[in-house]
């Protein structure tokens, strides 16, 4: 079985202002500000697994969520991160698609409150031996919350 682990960050600043990548912004964004958003986790996927070499057929994502505030919604914020998350790995060739005939399912870990790092922890997993790994078993990699190019 192939796996990859990454650490996300929850939080985005545009100027002066950091929020929570979640459903409640998600839902009032302007589609500027949500193109923009999306764009900075596709160019932390994607940059950070070009050197990865796998393709998962089938695959599950499994999900564990360190918040700074406990009143922070989980589902709100693995929602959003998750369809950011699925395309860029679409993007960077590690699925085909995150269609129902590929994505079978995936977890979500009991939140743990982490005030210095919150963060989405996610391990994707592949489902069958339809695997195609120049580079490891298991890739562990880590996303740091940093200034990240936008095309």
């Amino acid at each position: 079985m192939k796996s990859i682990s990454l650490s996300l960050p929850v939080y985005y600043q545009i100027k002066n202002k950091t929020f929570l990548v979640g459903l409640n912004w998600f839902r009032n964004a302007h589609y500027q500000e949500l193109n923009k958003v999306k764009k900075y986790y596709n160019n932390l996927i994607v940059y950070s697994l070009k050197p990865c070499k796998q393709t998962f057929y089938k695959y599950t994502i499994n999900y564990t969520y360190f918040y700074k505030n406990s009143r922070s919604d989980a589902l709100n914020v693995i929602s959003v991160i998750d369809k950011f998350l699925q395309d860029a790995l679409q993007d960077v060739g590690i699925i085909e698609n995150d269609n129902v005939k590929f994505y079978m399912g995936g977890s979500i870990k009991p939140s743990i409150c982490d005030k210095e790092n919150p963060r989405l922890e996610v391990d994707i997993i592949s489902y069958t031996n339809e695997v195609d790994c120049d580079l490891c078993e298991h890739q562990d990699i880590i996303i740091e919350n940093k200034e990240v190019e936008n095309d």
